[in-house]
Formats: structure tokens, sequence, C-alpha cells
């Protein structure tokens, strides 16, 4: 099962509907007789919508680009899914793909710039994901473990934010508010 997750054009990743349609031709010379899932987020674009309809009519796939086509079913591609391909534009599906454990391909048919660029050469760099490309191989990938560092970092900063033991003590006397 492929999972494609496709998030809008902004600035920093451009593309369109042709450029989708481009990337599911790749995926489908890729699958090797595979299923094909995609899901679309709020901010892919309506004409978008309607390439990946016309797209996966042609080759097969299903579709979830809102709650007309029933619960929304990430989670579950997610859980599911055998590799997941996902749009460049989005830090929150790419760090969700990648912390899933499975292989992530990112997508930028027309390059990524700025901080998202920086960010995606991170995931590389750290094995949590590669970039499509023609023919892409299956990897191990490194799954994205974050909660440890983020806890770590609320700690740090709750700590820092009490006041010290003496000011608590004084603050914690009897009679004082």
């Amino acid at each position: 099962l492929t999972a494609l997750l496709v998030g809008g054009p902004t600035r920093a990743v451009p593309y369109g509907a042709a450029a989708i349609d481009a990337l599911l031709a790749t995926i489908g010379r890729s699958q090797a007789g595979g299923s094909l899932v995609v899901t679309a987020s709020r901010r892919t674009p309506p004409g978008i919508i309607r390439g990946l309809r016309a797209g996966l009519e042609r080759t097969g796939g299903t579709l979830w680009a809102g709650d007309a086509d029933g619960p929304n079913p990430y989670p579950a591609v997610l859980g599911a899914a055998d590799r997941i391909v996902v749009t460049a534009d989005s830090v929150n599906m790419a760090s969700e793909a990648c912390a899933s454990g499975r292989p992530v391909f990112l997508c930028a048919p027309d390059g990524v710039r700025g901080k998202l660029a920086r960010f995606h050469a991170s995931l590389v760099a750290g094995g949590h994901a590669r970039w499509l490309t023609a023919a892409p191989e299956t990897f191990e990938p490194v799954p994205l473990v974050e909660l440890p560092a983020v806890a770590a970092e609320v700690r740090r900063r709750f700590l820092a934010s009490r006041p010290a033991r003496a000011e608590r003590a004084t603050l914690e006397a009897p009679g004082r508010p």
C-alpha cells in the first residue's frame, strides 16, 4: 500500500495540477501492483483535487479530500501504508509520516526554498526520508522520535519558570495568599 499525502502549494514549495499528474504517473510506474490511497489536506486547492480524482480514475486508487468522502482515514493510512509519499509543503505531514516508521519519500516537483529546504535536508540527512525519484528504492528508515526531546525541553522551561526554593517557602508561608 502506497499512501500519498497531498498538502497545498506555497511560495516555498510551488506546484500545480500538472506536477501532481506527473507524480501519480511516477507512483503508478513504481508500485508493482500495489494499492494507492491519497489523502488531501484542507489546504489542497480544488484544481489539484480535481486532477487527483481524474488521475486516480485512470490509474486506480482511492482519494479522501474532505467530509464528502467519508471519515478521514489519515491516521489509519499512516499506520497501514508500506511506504508514504508526501508533498514537501507541510512540516506536519512530513513529520507525521516520518514518525510512522515507514519509508517516506518527499516530493517537490519544482524544488523547495527557505526554511522548508533546511527542514527536509535534515530529514534526509537523518535517514528519516528520501527524495522521490523516478524509481524509488525501498529503504529502512530511522523513525522520527521527537517526544523525549520535547518532554525534556518542556520540563526545563517549566522548572526555569518556577520561583526559587526560598521564594516558594516565603510565598507558601501561613497567612500569605
